[in-house]
């Protein structure tokens, strides 16, 4: 039987939600009640983050913001973007950093080790990006995809795009 290291997805959702700011009342906020429709009209003005954990150890995040909301050198503070966290440490191999269509893109990969158990990942992009008001979250791991919204506006992560 194959092992595979285990990303704890809620872990990664709580951890992503904890971020943002709240609302008062969800209910009443018609961004947070009613995302679905509104979300194809603001695309251009939000980040987007792929996150990828692969069965081999290699963790990956692609991070795409608008020009905007953070020029291209904050993103190159890793730790200002993610944060590891895993029975041993995983080695950061690579922060690639790039310009393209008004929007500043990272690439940042980390070698984790397939014994090696992930136990945390923080994206700190609301808290260290205030001019940004959402992300949109991928996550792909040998057990689990999510797809998600991130808003400054809403308590919880917005599924059912």
């Amino acid at each position: 039987m194959k092992k595979y290291p285990q990303l704890p997805a809620y872990s990664l959702l709580v951890t992503l939600a904890t971020l943002m700011t709240g609302c008062d009342d969800e209910v009443r906020n018609p961004l947070c009640s009613e995302h679905k429709t509104l979300h194809q009209q603001h695309l251009d003005s939000i980040a987007t983050m792929v996150v990828k954990y692969t069965e081999d150890g290699q963790f990956t995040a692609q991070l795409n913001m608008p020009l905007a909301t953070a020029p291209l050198e904050a993103l190159a503070e890793v730790d200002k973007v993610i944060q590891l966290e895993a029975e041993q440490k995983c080695q950061s191999v690579a922060a690639q950093l790039d310009e393209q269509s008004n929007q500043s893109q990272g690439f940042y990969t980390f070698a984790c080790g397939t014994d090696n158990k992930l136990t945390k990942v923080t994206v700190k992009v609301l808290e260290n990006f205030p001019a940004l008001e959402e992300v949109e979250v991928w996550v792909e791991t040998p057990a689990v995809n999510k797809h998600f919204v991130l808003n400054r506006q809403c308590e919880r992560p917005l599924f059912n795009l």
